[in-house]
């Protein structure tokens, strides 16, 4: 029996098309891996702005905006609220989206978000 396999297509900036299902998580991989190992952050800041673009609540690509230092502060909050709001049980989106909350000195709005984070933790401890 054959195996198939997705169509991966590269677009004229280099980025990867694919077919499959797994298509943003594929795109998502490919955008860390462009900032990780390639240290090229302009690239992959390119790569999940495009995700966003195509999948508005795709919460790592989210996250990963709020988290680059060429965001200016507004956009990054704008991402970090996206992704809590997309996973609020995820306690790396909750912490980001609550400190930077806290950093905007928006704290009636960090409050419910850092009670959250607080419920999260006794559910999920790090230990």
């Amino acid at each position: 029996m054959a195996i198939e396999h997705p169509t991966v297509l590269i677009n004229d900036v280099g980025e990867l098309k694919s077919d499959d299902s797994l298509s943003l998580t594929r795109r998502h991989v490919e955008a860390v891996k462009r900032l990780t190992i390639h240290r090229d952050s302009l690239g992959a800041e390119r790569m999940w702005r495009n995700i966003v673009n195509d999948e508005g609540d795709y919460a790592p690509a989210l996250y990963n905006l709020s988290k680059l230092n060429s965001v200016q502060d507004a956009e990054a909050l704008m991402y970090a609220g996206k992704a809590y709001n997309a996973d609020k049980q995820n306690k790396w989106y909750t912490e980001n989206y609550a400190l930077m909350l806290v950093r905007s000195n928006r704290m009636n709005e960090a409050l419910p978000v850092l009670q959250q984070l607080l419920l999260l933790d006794n559910e999920q401890p790090l230990v």
